[in-house]
């Protein structure tokens, strides 16, 4: 279950903590490491079965370990996504920011207009979230926001076909002799059939680009106010490809099977090289040493998908009811007034005219300061 990051509370120390943590995904490996400990020790101090070897292998070992291990790590973060959630959020507050000032709404159906691409827009945020979690497009939050578009877009293919047509091709390449147990998988899939996941999104900036275009065409907005439209919805498209990058792109597979066998040989290999010298103190110390590296494994892994429901994902429903929030509380308020700007407003003109004395210029400025505050 996610919950919701405070920075202004104070929590448990980090080393105090259970959620979030990968204790329970590392303990596995970390077990069977110190079981070949025990064993080994038990060898050695019980049976005088001398296993012990040389040493000189761990520092070798331990640098081309903490390389792996470093590169999985920092691959892994560079694809968390937070940025592209950051600058989606952007290009939004700035198309809703020019829709309410420079696209005039005085008719009924400019008003309309309006409202339902204002709504598109917050639709944007939550189909994306539902698209990366492949949810499909019936969704209780999505539904009021998307109720102006049709939503039935069979020209898009949805993710999970993209997906297992590249599958299905390297698997003809690579497999030709399991053409006999392909019927089989294919009716286990078919037990566990997903929710159609349209590229709900994609249509939505659809409609919203027509939007633009009628507004420019009718001649409501001018070139440079259509620039800055096109350039907003361009970023949502950017940010949309930038998340299916992060979501179609796994770590390479040869990588992490090799990083998982570097791993498992150190951390094997050590209770050989550490049993003569340290006896069974080895036992702990390969304990620690396995939970530590095995842990930064589990640490790539976990982070490598950020869009899912685990404690390391990003929280996208409340990044997404933040956006709906503020939208909509910013579009309550009518279009701010140019007399608001009035110099008037802020200077009387007979405070202007008056003449330059010291006690009318201090009065002036106690009259500048109240009415700014």
């Amino acid at each position: 279950m996610q919950k919701l990051y405070d920075p202004y509370k104070k929590y448990r120390p980090y080393f105090l903590r259970w959620d979030g943590s990968i204790i329970l995904h590392a303990f596995p490996s970390v077990f069977i490491a110190t079981i070949i400990s025990g064993i080994v020790c038990l060898l050695y101090e019980r049976c005088n079965i001398n296993l012990s070897i040389s040493a000189t292998l761990t520092p070798v070992l331990s640098i081309v370990v903490g390389l792996l291990l470093t590169y999985r790590t920092n691959t892994s973060y560079d694809r968390q996504g937070r940025r592209l959630w950051s600058k989606m959020i952007f290009a939004i507050r700035g198309l809703v920011r020019h829709i309410c000032i420079n696209i005039d709404s005085k008719s009924n159906v400019g008003s309309l207009e309006q409202k339902a691409a204002i709504n598109l827009l917050i639709g944007f945020a939550f189909s994306t979230k539902h698209y990366l979690r492949e949810e499909g497009t019936e969704c209780d939050d999505l539904k009021p926001f998307i109720s102006s578009i049709s939503i039935d877009t069979p020209n898009f293919v949805p993710l999970t076909k993209q997906v297992a047509k590249v599958i299905e091709k390297e698997k003809k390449k690579q497999n030709l002799g399991s053409k006999a147990f392909k019927w089989v998988k294919r009716k286990f899939k078919s037990k566990k059939q997903k929710p159609k996941n349209y590229n709900l999104p994609l249509a939505i900036s659809l409609y919203l680009t027509s939007y633009v275009d009628k507004q420019f065409k009718n001649n409501i907005i001018d070139q440079p106010t259509a620039n800055l439209l096109y350039i907003n919805l361009n970023t949502l498209i950017d940010c949309l490809s930038g998340f299916e990058r992060i979501l179609n792109t796994p770590i390479p597979l040869a990588y992490a099977i090799h990083l998982s066998h570097t791993v498992w040989i150190y951390c094997v290999s050590l209770p050989f090289q550490l049993v003569s010298t340290m006896h069974y103190a080895t036992i702990p110390v390969v304990l620690i040493v396995s939970f530590i590296l095995f842990g930064i494994e589990e640490i790539g892994e976990e982070i490598e998908d950020p869009f899912g429901y685990d404690d390391n994902d990003l929280n996208l429903d409340h990044i997404c009811n933040v956006i709906k929030e503020e939208i909509q509380v910013t579009t309550i308020k009518k279009r701010v007034e140019n007399q608001l700007f009035d110099n008037d407003r802020i200077i009387p003109s007979e405070a202007i005219l008056q003449p330059s004395g010291s006690s009318t210029f201090d009065r002036t400025l106690y009259e500048i300061e109240t009415r700014i505050r």
